[in-house]
């Protein structure tokens, strides 16, 4: 199995999109712009040894928009129909996940983000939660934290804001213990 652990900044003239790419991206690439503006150019493009893409189209035209010079890529030193089927799988793969509610209501929570930008599919009888203000309910808590198991559980967990003062911290897994009981 190869891993690839050499990131190039390669100039994004130079790099072509493929030819055949089945996925619809328009909708995609306007949310990229947005995070992009907001967060940065943080996951680079894999193309193939002619500058091919095979992962990350909608990344390469958000950062056309954006007017971007040179983006980060990594060369694929793969056959032609390994990095045809790599393409392939990096779309399909995305497809098999879902959200979990609960979760996603906790962590949106926390951010200055407006739901309307991604949409999100939360029931609307869900969506007072998350525009719910204050601190995390033990409800909420319990429901988020549902299927961890120790393993999984990381040490550092949610991000919290005192509601009197508007200091940020990080709830650890003992606070999170202690709001659960």
């Amino acid at each position: 199995m190869k891993v690839y652990n050499k990131i190039i900044s390669k100039d994004i003239k130079k790099i072509v999109p493929y030819f055949n790419n089945p996925r619809e991206n328009d909708k995609t690439v306007q949310a990229l712009i947005k995070s992009i503006k907001q967060i940065g150019f943080n996951v680079p493009i894999v193309i193939d040894k002619k500058n091919v893409i095979i992962k990350g189209h909608s990344r390469y035209y958000a950062a056309k928009e954006l007017k971007f010079k040179k983006i980060p890529c990594i060369i694929s030193e793969a056959s032609d129909k390994d990095n045809q089927a790599d393409r392939l799988y990096d779309n399909a793969i995305q497809e098999l996940s879902k959200w979990d509610n609960d979760k996603l209501i906790v962590e949106l929570r926390d951010l200055d983000f407006k739901i309307e930008d991604i949409k999100f599919n939360i029931p609307t009888e869900r969506l007072d939660e998350l525009y719910s203000s204050g601190e995390i309910t033990k409800e909420e808590m319990e429901r988020a934290m549902k299927g961890f198991s120790d393993v999984t559980k990381p040490e550092k967990h949610l991000k919290y804001v005192c509601p009197s003062c508007g200091e940020e911290s990080y709830l650890d897994r003992e606070e999170i213990d202690k709001i659960l009981k």
